[in-house]
């Protein structure tokens, strides 16, 4: 396939401006974000050279202490809110590059995040800011060589200075690109906007490159065959039979309309061929040129071309009201409820392709698109090298390589994980979050936002339609949609009239009572299921969500129970690497031959996980083909390789954590098998009873998507839970109608609202003083607010249920309140209380405090 070009002279921006008919308003101040721990933008002047370019978005220099950092212009203003400190203020350094990198709504989506989730606003700058656009060395030059015709390099340029000349001649003498920071470096006084100048010249090219990671342009070389002068033909050139090979190769492709064929193409067809090409372009019998290629990110397996589907009756209803809402070009929220198999996939599709015909531009958010390779699979065959994608798979280089696709235009779609959320996609029509129930959209580190939530947030801004699809939508959404809030569309059948798996419940507790079986995990009817499975030459899922081959060692002797040194939690065996390993810190030792407390040998692994599940399977089916899917077997390009091989029906068995239940099409699925359905009922977290009838319900949702009929077996000791008994039946009306009275009663989310405020520390000591402190501020807030002390509940201090983590002790405050203004005003009350907003006078800087606004765990 000819890879995707594009010509490494990118296109300029001039910074300097055409004279307007009226004057320009010119702002004196910028508020820059920043990349520090500060909760408000920094105040700089804007210098007078620099005045009429500043725009919001742009990715300045600006001095902080006794050293330069980039920051993120948020916004510009001619006056202070405090003159008084009009002479303190300090001037921008400089414009890092002269297009902005965002524009005003994408800076005021930012502020908004910062603002609801109580984050810095620098902390949430740095999340729409790829690695490579955060230096100072964004921008690199390099001078190329000099024209063969020798043309004047000075004809219309603009007269250049003594400083411009000596970078010239610094870049005469390097023979790789220098980071513009450096250049700055050969001339006090050297501005970044004045050595843009130095674009205009037709030898100086422009690269933008990550020096620390070495992430660069990728460039190809391009080979054209040149006319032969006027009475000549090959047959006087005396060419090798390789050459003679290379010149037809080329002609054959440059026959079919192409402008040029590339190196790359050419190796892959010719052995060794770079001397042959280099005499060749030496003879004048080929024309090369240089142009930057951009890495792929795709797995390229063959897409299957697209099948055109007639829309199911309930298809046709979702896209005439997501239709209404793109002829009128309005912002609309809406909540797609189609079962697994209903074909929201091919709704998304049709929807994008209205956008696109429209002029405008689709983004697409997945939980994990690393788990859903065919997803990006189906987008492809139906829209090709329109799509973009961002997901943490890829690699750095990938990553700057579709970042800039993005930002020039050239694709109308783009799809990724919640960071693509802040991809500077502009013309944006429609935004779709599929599987939006799944909590990893809600972010874990830094600036704890919920792409999901923040995806109606942009959609606002950017008047687009956004699309939350799911199975089994998240209660908040479902209630939001039946309460008016969203619009609310029903999918509850599968395409082709396919019915829903059978589901049965298999209570172990009768397990063991009765006679002991061939198995002592799988139940009698699961293994009589899988056999007729495997003999009708169908394909098998086994669902546990732990991996390992056991989660639990202990001493027989002393009862000693093998933990982490670094967490509350014990040591999960893996029988491969002989090792036990921490699954939150990854720490782990050798697997011990006796127990370091009494020195007993006798230790007892205790438990199943994904491992020995699969050592147990090969037993009992030592013919069938048997595949593990977990984090310890997905590393790397394996996770595609085992997903391709499953649905190829390569593998008759496959074991696998929640990865088996991503929204994964594999048509000869007709048995699946959840092994203990209780591990997720028995957290403790208010939403325990709806993560597992979700997950029930997807990973029953990959049996049966053909022509097959599917069928599921649930076990469990617990099996007259309601959250097993509508999950058994696909209710979820059921389900969400028992679940909804529970929260209404206690208040909690979607008719209540939290705020939860985490306290880390190696020093426990610290970790509880710091607790008590906050909670002490938020007592105080109460006895001046009355009101407030009524409708806010506050729980805590407390210890966590994870007491450590990572070397660290925690503590947590819990706020609760049906009303989101309440526990917002105590939330904000008691962190002015302790000068959480301001870092230089807080008294715990040894203690990491994270305000998680709207939690989505309570570990």
């Amino acid at each position: 396939m000819h890879p995707i070009k594009h010509s490494i002279r990118l296109a300029r921006v001039s910074t300097r401006r055409l004279t307007p008919s009226c004057p320009t308003k010119l702002f004196v101040y910028a508020q820059v974000a920043v990349d520090i721990p500060l909760f408000t933008a920094l105040t700089y002047k804007v210098p007078a050279i620099l005045a009429d370019s500043l725009e919001v978005g742009h990715l300045v220099q600006v001095p902080f202490r006794n050293r330069a950092k980039t920051g993120l212009v948020m916004r510009l203003s001619d006056t202070l809110e405090d003159p008084s400190i009009a002479s303190k203020i300090r001037p921008i350094e400089d414009i890092v590059d002269s297009e902005a990198l965002m524009n005003a709504r994408g800076t005021e989506f930012l502020q908004f995040i910062a603002d609801y989730y109580l984050a810095p606003i620098g902390q949430v700058a740095r999340l729409a800011l790829p690695s490579f656009v955060r230096l100072e060395g964004l921008k690199h030059y390099r001078l190329a060589d000099a024209p063969a015709d020798g043309a004047p390099e000075t004809d219309g340029l603009p007269e250049l200075d003594d400083d411009l000349r000596a970078v010239l001649e610094h870049l005469a003498k390097s023979k790789e690109s220098v980071a513009c920071k450096d250049l700055k470096a050969l001339r006090k006084g050297l501005t970044y906007t004045h050595m843009s100048t130095l674009e205009a010249h037709p030898r100086v090219e422009v690269t933008y490159e990550e020096d620390d990671a070495k992430v660069k342009a990728k460039t190809d070389k391009f080979y054209r065959i040149a006319p032969l002068p006027d009475g000549e033909s090959l047959d006087d050139q005396r060419l090798g039979s390789k050459q003679l090979r290379i010149l037809d190769f080329i002609a054959e492709l440059l026959e079919s309309g192409r402008e040029n064929v590339s190196l790359t193409e050419i190796r892959e067809a010719i052995s060794a061929p770079h001397s042959s090409l280099n005499a060749l372009e030496e003879r004048g019998l080929l024309t090369m040129t240089e142009e930057e290629v951009y890495r792929d990110p795709f797995d390229r397996e063959p897409v299957q071309p697209p099948e055109d589907h007639a829309p199911t009756a309930s298809q046709k209803k979702v896209l005439d009201a997501i239709g209404r809402a793109q002829a009128e070009d309005r912002f609309e929220g809406f909540v797609l409820h189609g079962v697994t198999g209903s074909g929201k996939t091919e709704v998304y599709m049709r929807a994008i392709r209205a956008e696109i015909a429209a002029g405008r531009r689709a983004m697409v958010l997945l939980p994990e698109i690393a788990l859903t390779p065919q997803f990006v699979a189906v987008f492809r065959a139906h829209f090709g090298e329109q799509i973009a994608v961002l997901h943490s798979a890829l690699t750095p280089a990938q990553k700057f390589d579709q970042w800039r696709r993005i930002k020039r235009n050239e694709v109308n779609i783009v799809i990724g994980a919640r960071s693509a959320l802040f991809a500077p996609l502009e013309k944006i029509g429609i935004i779709i979050v599929d599987e939006e129930h799944d909590t990893s959209f809600k972010q874990g580190e830094g600036a704890r936002y919920n792409a999901r939530d923040m995806a109606l947030v942009r959609g606002k801004l950017e008047n687009a339609r956004v699309v939350l699809g799911s199975a089994t939508p998240s209660l908040e959404s479902y209630h939001n949609a039946k309460s008016g809030r969203l619009t609310y569309l029903a999918m509850p059948d599968r395409v082709a009239d396919r019915p829903m798996p059978t589901v049965e419940i298999v209570d172990l507790r009768d397990k063991d009572e009765g006679p002991p079986g061939p198995s002592d995990v799988l139940s009698d009817e699961l293994l009589k299921a899988m056999e007729r499975t495997l003999k009708d030459e169908m394909q098998v899922i086994l669902f546990l969500n732990r991996r390992g081959f056991s989660p639990c060692v202990t001493c027989q002797s002393c009862g000693h129970i093998f933990k982490c040194i670094n967490c509350d939690v014990s040591m999960t065996y893996h029988r491969h690497q002989e090792s036990l390993r921490c699954h939150h810190c990854d720490y782990s030792i050798r697997m011990p031959e006796s127990c370091p407390e009494c020195s007993d040998p006798k230790i007892n692994r205790q438990g199943t996980g994904t491992e020995r599940l699969h050592g147990h399977l090969v037993e009992l089916f030592p013919r069938a083909q048997i595949a593990r899917l977990d984090r310890d077997t997905s590393g790397g390009k394996k996770l595609g390789r085992i997903i391709r091989a499953f649905r190829r029906a390569e593998i008759d068995i496959l074991v696998g954590t929640q990865m088996v239940t991503k929204g994964h099409d594999f048509p000869g699925v007709v048995t699946v098998g959840v092994v203990m359905a209780d591990l997720s009922l028995n957290f403790p977290d208010f939403r325990a009873a709806e993560r597992t009838f979700q997950l029930l319900t997807q990973v029953a949702g990959r049996a049966g998507r053909s022509h097959d009929p599917g069928h599921v077996y649930i076990q469990s000791f617990n099996p007259g839970h309601y959250s097993l008994l509508a999950a058994r039946e696909h209710d979820y009306a059921r389900f969400s109608e028992r679940e909804l009275q529970l929260r209404r009663e206690l208040a909690y989310p979607p008719f209540g609202y939290l705020i939860a405020i985490k306290f880390e520390a190696a020093n426990e000591g610290r970790c509880i003083q710091a607790a008590r402190d906050y909670s002490t501020a938020a007592r105080r807030v109460f006895k001046e607010d009355k009101a407030l002390a009524e409708s806010v509940f506050m729980l805590g201090p407390a210890m966590a249920p994870l007491s450590r983590l990572k070397g660290k002790s925690r503590w947590q405050i819990l706020l609760k309140s049906r009303s989101r203004q309440a526990v917002r005003k105590l939330a904000i009350g008691m962190l002015n209380g302790v000068a959480h907003f301001e870092p230089n006078k807080s008294n715990y800087r040894d203690v990491r405090i994270i305000v998680d606004v709207d939690p989505v765990h309570m570990l």
